[in-house]
């Protein structure tokens, strides 16, 4: 018995298990919304921050003071949340809601919550697989359309039709550059044997530029987002049964950048797949990437490896235009406050 106490005593104490790696980002502060914020956006200088909320209205709030810069706005139809960004003024509101088979534009000052001018209303909108999209500057809206498919670009201010451009398929997603002078449309069949492709749009001739960029069947995608200079387009696939795809291409030549990279596995068979969000998009700097995955926040290299802990708990995130603030939302009604994440 001594002999085994001894050798007990000398026995090594179990090495210590490896730091947690240190979190990419950390919390800098938080605002205080008025509703339960599910979705957030700053305006063209990052003083302002508007969430859209879970009962349907706006919330401005002046990120310094981290007060309401005025009254709410809305609510809106409870058909889904309404999109939203600001005017090159940094205080006018635009905001894009659909009801029915019915898409509506409006602008809002924000000080007051008063209307600005006359809505865009348009009819016969294609609700089966499309949304309608707003430029970065809310001057225009992308509008998906039903018989014939179509996607129609219309001025906001003076409600004016720019033009057409042919969008034939049941699936699109659209998203603009931020310059607002290219718009990437994604187009798909719905049939999970047939390819699916993205052309590149100029807003001002309405033609496309370059050949367009062909995904394979199993990779259809569910989210376009650009870098800040508009050279790089980041696509997320949403494929059933296969993880979340990530890609990033040239958009002069329509190459691929780097090969893909995964995101989180796709949640099981029979799980609901639309209670996740997964993207990809511009990062703080040009050298990461932000990824959410089913509710997980993660910064990644150009290559797509985990910078870092990952940031768990987040319905969706925003990033300020100085790229040094991700303002993040947790989705939850009991939670009215919006987190402020920097570099550490």
């Amino acid at each position: 018995m001594i002999a085994g106490l001894a050798a007990w005593i000398a026995w090594p104490d179990p090495p210590a298990p490896p730091p947690a790696p240190p979190s990419p980002l950390t919390e800098s502060g938080f605002l205080v919304a008025r509703g339960h914020p599910q979705y957030v956006t700053f305006n063209h200088d990052g003083r302002l921050l508007a969430t859209a909320n879970a009962d349907f209205t706006i919330d401005v709030l002046d990120v310094v003071t981290r007060k309401p810069v005025g009254p709410r706005i809305g609510p809106f139809p409870e058909t889904g949340l309404p999109g939203m960004t600001f005017r090159s003024d940094g205080i006018t509101l635009a905001t894009a809601q659909v009801k029915d088979n019915q898409f509506t534009a409006r602008t809002w000052d924000s000080r007051t919550g008063r209307e600005i001018g006359e809505p865009l209303v348009l009819e016969n909108i294609d609700r089966g697989g499309a949304w309608p999209e707003l430029s970065p500057d809310g001057s225009v809206a992308a509008v998906p359309m039903a018989s014939p498919r179509r996607t129609d670009l219309w001025r906001v201010a003076d409600r004016t039709r720019i033009g057409s451009i042919d969008t034939p398929a049941a699936f699109r997603v659209s998203a603009f550059s931020p310059d607002g002078r290219t718009l990437a449309v994604y187009q798909w069949d719905g049939h999970s044997a047939h390819t699916s492709q993205l052309d590149l749009w100029d807003t001002a001739s309405l033609k496309t530029a370059g050949k367009p960029i062909v995904f394979s069947e199993t990779e259809p995608i569910c989210c376009l987002a650009f870098r800040p200079d508009g050279r790089t387009l980041i696509t997320t696939s949403a494929g059933a049964g296969a993880p979340p795809q990530v890609r990033q291409w040239d958009t002069v030549t329509h190459e691929p950048l780097r090969p893909a990279f995964s995101l989180a596995p796709a949640p099981a068979y029979g799980e609901m797949r639309e209670a996740y969000v997964f993207m990809a998009s511009a990062g703080l700097d040009d050298q990461h990437l932000l990824a959410l995955a089913a509710g997980t926040v993660t910064v990644r290299d150009l290559d797509g490896h985990q910078d870092g802990a990952s940031l768990p708990g987040i319905l969706s995130f925003a990033v300020s235009p100085d790229r040094k603030t991700i303002a993040t939302t947790t989705g939850s009604t009991a939670d009215t406050t919006v987190h402020l994440w920097r570099k550490p």
